[in-house]
């Protein structure tokens, strides 16, 4: 890693002792072999679905049906409002999705704004955040977390004047329980490679940085979990989502992103059962690990009450690099 930031000239993941296998760059510095051990070491897993989100997706495993016969089957489904919340967001989705098929036989989003997409075709995967243990910051919120890394230099001026407070990133999305914020989401309108500007400067740097920042925000909060400790992320590029993860899998330094491959959302209603599905799933397991990410970030001993002189053996996680 330390070559790369003496070769590079541009702001790279690396700066913030961020390293992603699946950048291309890392091809040139390590292995096939070295590679695949940075992708697995101390991997933290998707968990797995439940039986009861297993059982109510294999119900609506159609091949033949119309977007209006897939409508009502999901639509005549009994399920208790408060008790079986996941159940009803399953079908309260698959509706959503149903209608966008009403008037056309094709979906196309060429005249979609980023908030259409997040309102229209997105909306499901926020919807899924209506509990009461993690909250959908919904409209531009800005990262606490970032902004503590923006100012982690700033402090009572002495010799120089104190310079003023910079504001942390803004996210289409931020996931918050309580005080602690656990991940976030970027949207872009286009759908778009991953060699295009968009997907580099929002995939590959910022939302990395930001789920960087809040896991040095958890670390500090419980610093004996630092290996166990993940923040999630979604990304949306047009009609494509995938999932990242952020953790340290050893040391207290460096930070590794994790992705899965891109879902896309269905473009007719011919695939809608088979593209849907997988979204709903793939939405459903990054919020299960936001919540047990939560469990963990709470299994921390009552600290001693003494006085700060220095001596003391601190793991911390440096926040990202900022200009």
């Amino acid at each position: 890693m330390l070559l790369l930031v003496k070769e590079s000239s541009y702001e790279h993941p690396v700066h913030s002792l961020i390293i992603d296998p699946r950048d291309k760059i890392w091809k040139i510095f390590f292995t096939e072999d070295e590679l695949k051990e940075i992708r697995t070491y101390n991997i933290k897993p998707l968990p797995d679905l439940s039986e009861g989100i297993k059982e109510t997706l294999q119900q609506y495993e159609f091949e033949d049906k119309t977007v209006l016969e897939f409508y009502e089957f999901a639509d005549d489904a009994k399920v208790h409002p408060i008790n079986e919340f996941d159940k009803k967001w399953i079908k309260e989705s698959i509706k959503s999705g149903c209608e966008l098929f009403f008037e056309y036989e094709e979906l196309t989003i060429d005249d979609y704004s980023e908030a259409d997409l997040l309102h229209t075709v997105w909306e499901f995967t926020y919807k899924l955040y209506k509990r009461k243990n993690i909250k959908a910051k919904l409209g531009e919120r800005v990262s606490k977390a970032v902004s503590f890394a923006k100012n982690a230099g700033r402090s009572i001026e002495a010799i120089e004047h104190r310079p003023r407070k910079a504001m942390g990133a803004k996210l289409d999305i931020l996931f918050k329980a309580g005080i602690y914020e656990v991940g976030s989401w970027e949207v872009g309108k286009h759908d778009v490679e991953e060699t295009d500007d968009k997907y580099i400067n929002n995939g590959l740097l910022k939302l990395p940085k930001t789920l960087r920042d809040m896991l040095a925000v958890q670390v500090r909060r419980n610093s004996s979990k630092i290996n166990d400790l993940v923040t999630v992320g979604y990304l949306m590029m047009g009609l494509n989502m995938e999932l990242i993860t952020m953790d340290v899998p050893k040391g207290k330094y460096v930070t590794r992103a994790t992705r899965t491959e891109k879902f896309s959302f269905p473009g007719t209603m011919e695939s809608f059962s088979v593209d849907f599905l997988s979204l709903l799933e793939l939405a459903w397991k990054g919020y299960e690990m936001m919540r047990k990410n939560l469990t963990v970030l709470h299994q921390r001993k009552r600290k001693s009450a003494v006085l700060v002189t220095g001596d003391e053996e601190r793991i911390t996680l440096a926040p990202s690099f900022s200009h």
